[in-house]
């Protein structure tokens, strides 16, 4: 369907050109066929007939029925092409695929390719490996595809760069799935990204090939201009927090900037002027669109400016070794740079043109569908394209400065507006003063950028005054981040709200356009509904009570809720916010209190808790036991037949894979049940 909208959006624009309209189906209608018939999915003929009738009703597209018939013809073929981009896109479909030719349970050598700058972690070096060939025989056989490679971090590290040519020898394991509920899927984010494994190896599995660069040479050149770029600031005299800041302004590189700083600006709604991405290029565009605007003094001149302004677009691209924001943002400003050049320049083509470069995009890799950055950077444009000039027509003033103000704070909230439903289901919160900080912050942003220039040809007049601007910001955004007046967090957002919240705004982009009462009539309807909805969904969430144990490697995180509270063991923030938060959040409760507890009675049954802080062991009561295990506690025989009742011995991630062995070989001797959140994720028990 969001392809069908695309493809429609498209022919709009270009059904006046006549040839086009015997050019576009036909050529789609070939293509379709080809890879139909490379691939052996569908039947091809089912994409000749849908051509012959684009072909037809392109022709004529009048109201009624035959407008109908044009669009749903649109639609379906629009469902098979897609299929079939996916079915080719998808990378264990090709016969090279580097799994194909293995034996994935074993150990294998792989010829390797660093394919972008590694990763500091705490322990290992995260790197991405394009594979270039798996050995057979005394031989390496041609092959590709990407996996992520973590090697271990030794004291003497050689330095790894990207672009370099490795021979690997490892066992490639599948990424794990989430062990606890509503975690974030880390397995699900790579398989999207056509990563399908992982390898651990250590330094001595890894050895140097006497190879050329697996990579093209634009990649080469923009890798290597990205780490001249982050090895000149590093070496500069800025603070560690300006070198973070400065390295992910210039070059995406953000690995540098510390936990708390990035919360602050989330909390603040600015979190995505640290990600290069469509704000930065927006900022470039704007920028080098004024210093060539004397362009404009004769008529055939724009075609000049726009060759520019494009050049210099696609250098920042190069400058971040292209990276996946930057890349598509800089594409989506060059069709629209086209689409003004050769089309009327009003709102409707924008838009157009808009999902003309998504569409274009999708067809190049039909995963970023799925992909939160594309899905934020085509939202937030269309809500500044269309929602924009709407805005600016309610207030109108001389005055200059005021006229700058409410322009920025109409670009903010238009795309605040329409990237709302992706940022609550993702993020799970709100900030309220956005407006107001990225007044501020988006400008120093942008100054920043232009002051780190001469930092980066090693020159030092800015570094004191990069410095405090730093400071300043930081100190800015952190007089925001307060929970009781900067922001709404732990808002429980799931699915379902969002798509009543993305009906809800086109709904009201439809009164905005036509004023119709159906319009508004509708949109207080599902409203209700909305709200009814969550009310009920509110209603269980708050009525029921669980006991739930996580699981995280070498921690022991419990959590009690009732029908009026949650609470939870002392924990660590950053476990809280990747295992824990969305769980939480789900109860629906606005207190969590944080509190030690290691016996839990209820109505004919307790859990009881075994481990650093277990109460006296062998207390014996008719009620039925559930225990766990907890920071390696020995249970022994002896111990376990002093305890009566016991129905379930449960195992988290606090203990090693030798003290689960033993307790699951316990239980079975005396016919316990065993649950082990190593094996069967976290463990939830309705109270």
């Amino acid at each position: 369907m969001v392809a069908g909208f695309f493809f429609v959006e498209i022919l709009n624009v270009f059904s006046h050109i006549p040839f086009l309209r015997i050019l576009i189906p036909f050529l789609a209608g070939i293509s379709c066929a080809v890879l139909l018939f490379e691939n052996n999915n569908f039947t091809p003929f089912v994409f000749i007939i849908i051509s012959i009738i684009l072909f037809l009703f392109l022709f004529d597209k009048s109201s009624g029925i035959s407008k109908i018939i044009f669009l749903a013809a649109c639609d379906l073929f629009l469902f098979f092409f897609g299929a079939a981009v996916i079915q080719k896109k998808n990378v264990e479909n090709c016969n090279t695929y580097y799994a194909n030719a293995i034996n994935i349970k074993e150990r294998n050598k792989f010829l390797i390719t660093i394919a972008d700058l590694p990763l500091e972690k705490e322990k290992t070096l995260k790197l991405k490996a394009k594979v270039q060939g798996v050995l057979a025989g005394n031989k390496y056989k041609t092959s590709t595809g990407d996996f992520i490679v973590y090697l271990k971090k030794t004291p003497n590290q050689k330095r790894i760069k990207a672009g370099e040519q490795f021979v690997i020898e490892a066992k490639l394991l599948e990424p794990p799935s989430p062990l606890n509920p509503l975690e974030f899927n880390y397995k699900s984010y790579l398989h999207r990204n056509q990563i399908n494994h992982i390898c651990f190896i250590n330094e001595s599995e890894m050895f140097a090939a006497a190879t050329t660069s697996g990579l093209n040479v634009l990649q080469e050149w923009g890798i290597r201009l990205k780490e001249m770029i982050l090895q000149n600031i590093k070496t500069s005299d800025l603070s560690p927090e300006a070198v973070a800041i400065c390295s992910a302004l210039i070059t995406g590189y953000d690995s540098e900037i510390s936990r708390e700083i990035l919360d602050n600006f989330a909390h603040t709604g600015t979190l995505h002027v640290l990600s290069v991405s469509g704000l930065h290029t927006g900022l470039v565009f704007l920028t080098l669109s004024f210093l060539f605007s004397f362009f404009e003094i004769k008529r055939k001149w724009p075609v000049l400016k726009f060759i520019f302004i494009i050049s210099g677009l696609w250098l920042l691209a190069l400058i971040t070794g292209f990276a996946p924001p930057v890349t598509r943002a800089v594409l989506m400003f060059s069709i629209l740079g086209i689409g003004q050049l050769f089309f009327k320049n009003n709102a409707r083509n924008s838009i157009n043109i808009l999902f003309f470069s998504a569409f274009l995009l999708l067809l190049l890799d039909p995963y970023l569908l799925f992909d939160v950055g594309f899905q934020l950077s085509y939202s937030a444009v269309f809500g500044i394209i269309y929602l924009h000039p709407k805005f600016t027509t309610l207030i109108t003033t001389q005055n200059k400065a005021l006229c700058y103000l409410m322009n920025a704070s109409f670009t903010s909230l238009a795309a605040t507006i329409t990237t709302l439903p992706f940022t609550l289901l993702y993020f799970k919160q709100f900030p309220l003063w956005f407006i107001l900080c990225n007044l501020l912050i988006v400008p120093l942003t942008f100054v920043l950028m232009i002051l780190v220039l001469p930092v980066i040809f090693k020159l030092k007049f800015t570094i004191y005054i990069i410095n405090k601007l730093v400071v300043f910001m930081l100190g800015f955004i952190t007089w925001f981040n307060n929970p009781a007046i900067g922001y709404i967090d732990n808002i429980d957002f799931n699915s379902v709200d969002f798509i009543f919240l993305s009906i809800l705004l086109l709904l009201v982009f439809q009164i905005f356009r036509s004023r119709s009462y159906r319009s508004v009539v509708s949109f207080f309807a599902l409203l209700i509904i909305w709200q009814f909805n969550s009310v009920i969904q509110a209603y269980y969430a708050k009525s029921s009570s669980q006991f739930t144990t996580y699981h995280i490697k070498n921690k022991s995180i419990a959590s009690i809720k009732n029908t009026m509270f949650t609470y939870i063991n002392p924990h660590e923030k950053s476990d809280y916010n990747f295992h824990i938060r969305n769980h939480i959040i789900s109860f629906n409760h606005a207190q969590v209190y944080t509190k030690e507890f290691n016996r839990i009675q209820m109505p004919g049954s307790e859990i009881q808790i075994l481990g650093k802080h277990a109460l006296p062991f062998g207390v014996n009561n008719p009620l039925n036991k559930t225990i766990l295990i907890t920071n390696n506690y020995q249970l022994s025989e002896k111990s376990f037949l002093n305890l009566k009742n016991v129905q379930l011995v449960v195992c988290d991630g606090s203990n090693s894979y030798t003290t689960c062995l033993q307790t699951k070989k316990l239980c079975l001797k005396y016919g316990v049940n065993c649950f082990s959140t190593f094996e069967k994720g976290a463990y939830i028990k309705e109270i």
